[in-house]
């Protein structure tokens, strides 16, 4: 008996609800066939069941060209605000939503607030 190795592209595949495993290597391959794309800093949520996968790249200035470069790919939209939590310090967020074999990519980073010039901090004390 001989072995034989089929390959099936994943957009070949019915879109049935898939496993963790089945979405990890969905989000690999994602990264791996657009490699000239920036690398997200990591994959950190896969959820079977809303069928999607998040990404988040480094709290950088840099990495929001980089959403834009994913965004321009894949047809999705930027999405960007502010949010200041309870006690904590505001930052800044920004992500990209797009389908992808049947799931939903989330891409975003999250960046801190810049600090305002001093001579800028001192006119809104006044």
């Amino acid at each position: 008996m001989s072995e034989q190795t089929v390959v099936v592209a994943f957009e070949d595949l019915p879109q049935a609800r898939r496993s963790v495993a089945e979405l990890f290597e969905i989000g690999s391959w994602l990264v791996a066939q657009n490699a000239d794309l920036p690398s997200p800093f990591g994959l950190c949520d896969i959820s079977p069941p809303t069928q999607e996968l998040s990404f988040q790249f480094a709290p950088e200035p840099a990495s929001v060209p980089a959403l834009v470069a994913w965004a321009e790919r894949f047809g999705g939209v930027i999405r960007a605000g502010t949010s200041t939590p309870a006690g904590r310090e505001p930052y800044r967020w920004c992500r990209v939503q797009f389908p992808f074999c049947g799931v939903q990519v989330r891409m975003y980073a999250y960046l801190a607030v810049p600090e305002p010039p001093a001579e800028t901090a001192r006119a809104e004390q006044q």
